[in-house]
């Protein structure tokens, strides 16, 4: 069991990373790894080294039990067990590159300071949005009522005629 479930672990990573890494190398002409990066000791340089060292662990554990230094941990075996394992590696690996390949371009492993990413800008969007959405406008509903709702339904709220309330838009009132 340990010898199937080892080479689904490394069926699992040849996907997740050689796959990617084809699919990132076909659409840049770059394999998006930037290795570890940042000064030696700082916390970029650690998160890589982690992460290596995370990957290396994780395929010297079934190694030393298929080797016979070690046994098999206490826990749960089994079919009943083995058949989890499998139900959850699959959709997991399935998830993991269907997230990656959405990420088209943009996708690396590490971070290279000179790169600027769609992903920070439409965070940025995504934090000015929930702001002035979920923060500032509920706060002008409040206060002014329906007041605002008309205001902000007849000039637009964000530009002249641009992200109008709908006319009927509940005012929030007091609680």
């Amino acid at each position: 069991m340990i010898a199937v479930a080892s080479l689904l672990h490394l069926a699992g990573l040849g996907v997740v990373f050689g796959v990617c890494t084809w699919l990132q190398i076909r659409r840049t002409g770059g394999s998006g790894f930037n290795g570890i990066s940042g000064p030696v000791g700082s916390l970029s340089w650690w998160a890589g080294v982690l992460f290596v060292l995370a990957l290396l662990l994780g395929l010297a554990g079934p190694a030393v039990v298929l080797a016979g230094v070690m046994g098999v941990p206490d826990g749960p075996t089994g079919t009943a067990a083995a058949v989890l394992g499998l139900v959850l590696l699959v959709p997991g690996v399935a998830a993991v590159l269907i997230a990656q390949t959405g990420m088209g371009t943009s996708w690396r492993i590490g971070v290279d300071d000179t790169e600027r990413t769609d992903v920070a800008l439409a965070c940025l969007i995504l934090a000015i949005e929930l702001q002035v959405r979920v923060i500032e406008e509920l706060y002008l509903r409040r206060v002014h009522g329906a007041d605002y709702v008309a205001y902000a339904a007849r000039t637009g709220r964000f530009l002249p005629g641009f992200g109008r309330l709908h006319p009927r838009a509940r005012p929030v009132t007091a609680r």
